[in-house]
């Protein structure tokens, strides 16, 4: 664990003083010897668990005490949107901090550690037909990160074969292509099988890590299934919680027979808020109703969707973090990855409608090993609400309710 190997003096510092972390967690530790050794790795683990530490760490420690000082490395994480985008960034800037590593946005030249969305870092793994990579890309480059990789991964194997089309694919393509050009290459050379894995392991041009709360392995179809097919050596790191809600979560579900009722249980939620409260609804047109009959009950509520300006929303997450009763209506875009100071309640005024979706937006709550509590608005004639209830029941660690 990272006890055992011990970080660099300069990111223990960072550490303890920076960010303020008291010691590794579940993740973190199960990650650290993985990460640290160059292998390819899926890490999974459940939400507010420390995967962006679980990651950093150690691709941190691995730029600034290189196994082979005469490579240079870089490092780009990749993640689905600007605002996650962000937060990775502040992360790995407080990190670095007073270190020899920067760390910037990929507009930015000269960087060790490059954070920025998928299309944003395609320039800086792959290299077009006919034109040059980006300025700071390079054969060197070795620690590449796709963060929440699930969302970015759904849906692109169907009937048994990868789609390719997609930025992520063409990254993970690029990885792919360059294992077999190093293998194509070193294979000339006659080596044991022995010097030959040396050989791979010393040339290669990257790590790949892949980081979700979630990752479905279940079905040929599964983003496990692609992953696996992809990279059939890839490690996977699962934390003992992954794929469930943390136990100090308290879940409730109340059963509403229609949208009057629905609104008057909402507005008994958030009426007097004893900690932060978000609001999910399914699409930015519902979280835009919601918050507007909420303001209309005299109830001061942000707003966070996607079709707001990154800006704008930005505005809304910092007033939330500084209002310790804070209620931001949010719609599913603000489930994925994104940290806001602790946040006591979270409740669904629309389900979810899958259990990944359902499992990402109670991880904004109980978060790094504090209490909190969800609850779900259930329509009680909906068949597939109602299955999708008795899922989450049935996996719950914690306690729950039924209303």
């Amino acid at each position: 664990g990272l006890k055992r190997k011990g970080l660099k003096d300069e990111l223990k510092s960072r550490v303890t003083s920076g960010i303020n972390m008291r010691g590794p967690l579940e993740v973190q530790q199960l990650a650290w010897p993985v990460i640290s050794s160059g292998c390819d790795a899926v890490v999974v683990s459940e939400a507010g668990s420390g995967k962006t530490l679980a990651y950093l760490l150690p691709i941190l420690q691995l730029l600034l005490d290189p196994p082979d000082p005469s490579r240079a490395s870089r490092a780009v994480i990749a993640v689905p949107s600007t605002d996650l985008a962000s937060q990775v960034l502040g992360v790995a800037q407080q990190l670095t901090e007073g270190t020899s590593l920067v760390a910037s946005a990929p507009t930015t030249s000269g960087s060790d550690v490059i954070v920025g969305t998928i299309p944003e870092c395609l320039a800086y793994v792959c290299q077009p037909k006919g034109k040059k990579r980006a300025a700071d890309s390079s054969s060197t480059l070795t620690r590449l990160v796709v963060d929440e990789a699930d969302i970015l991964l759904a849906g692109l194997r169907k009937k048994g074969r990868a789609s390719t089309g997609q930025p992520v694919m063409k990254i993970l393509g690029e990885v792919k292509h360059a294992r077999k050009q190093a293998e194509k290459a070193i294979s000339k050379r006659n080596l044991s099988v022995k010097k030959t894995a040396e050989a791979l392991d010393r040339e290669r041009i990257f790590q790949l890590i892949l980081v979700s709360a979630t990752v479905p392995s279940q079905g040929d179809a599964s983003v496990g299934a692609l992953v696996n097919e992809l990279f059939p050596s890839i490690k996977w790191i699962r934390s003992s919680g992954a794929h469930r809600p943390v136990p100090q979560l308290t879940s409730s579900f109340i059963t509403v027979a229609g949208d009057e009722e629905r609104q008057d249980e909402l507005i008994k939620l958030v009426r007097n808020p004893s900690n932060r409260t978000l609001v999910f609804a399914n699409s930015a047109a519902r979280a835009n109703h919601v918050a507007k009959f909420l303001r209309a009950e005299g109830l001061t509520v942000g707003i966070y969707q996607p079709e707001l300006s990154p800006g704008h929303r930005a505005a809304a997450v910092e007033i939330f973090n500084r209002t310790p009763k804070g209620v931001l209506v949010c719609s599913g875009l603000a489930a994925r990855g994104l940290d806001f100071s602790p946040v006591g309640l979270v409740v669904q005024y629309q389900l979810a409608p899958h259990m990944v979706e359902y499992m990402h937006r109670v991880g904004r709550t109980a978060r790094a090993g504090r209490p909190g509590a969800a609850v779900a608005l259930v329509t009680e004639h909906s068949a597939p609400e109602i299955a999708l209830m008795q899922e989450v029941q049935r996996c719950i660690r914690g306690s729950w309710k039924y209303v």
